[in-house]
């Protein structure tokens, strides 16, 4: 079976090793739900880490831990002003589109086997031609 990079719109190949890596690190920092209630505070603006700490139920340790995660995927940034250290969201039109996502919108679609296997036949035909 041939594995052939498929052109997309745009003209990058839809198979990039790079842009897989890219989006595979970013799910990869959403991928617990602190961090989406994290993202999901900060798009309403600006917070420092006390007040994020007063409404995410994490021991500030590990709500640090969680911000550098995020601030290593490029979702957030931070200034820090003293001992305070106030967070912001640096890729907010990102984030809105992750955040809005809903899984339940997209319900599963179980296949019989036959018709798989009938998928198959016709792709592996498309192949030999």
């Amino acid at each position: 079976m041939s594995h052939k990079k498929v052109e997309r719109e745009g003209g990058s190949p839809a198979g990039d090793p790079e842009r897989f890596q890219a989006l595979a690190s970013l799910l990869s920092a959403v991928a617990h739900p602190v961090r989406l209630l994290i993202l999901e505070h900060l798009l309403g603006g600006v917070r420092c880490v006390k007040d994020l700490n007063d409404v995410i139920p994490v021991s500030q340790p590990n709500l640090s831990q969680h911000m550098a995660a995020l601030r290593d995927a490029g979702l957030v940034d931070c200034q820090s002003s003293g001992p305070l250290r106030c967070y912001y969201v640096i890729r907010p039109s990102l984030v809105r589109t992750l955040l809005a996502s809903d899984p339940q919108g997209y319900p599963a679609r179980p296949r019989s086997r036959a018709s798989v296997l009938a998928e198959l036949r016709r792709f592996t035909a498309k192949e030999v031609r």
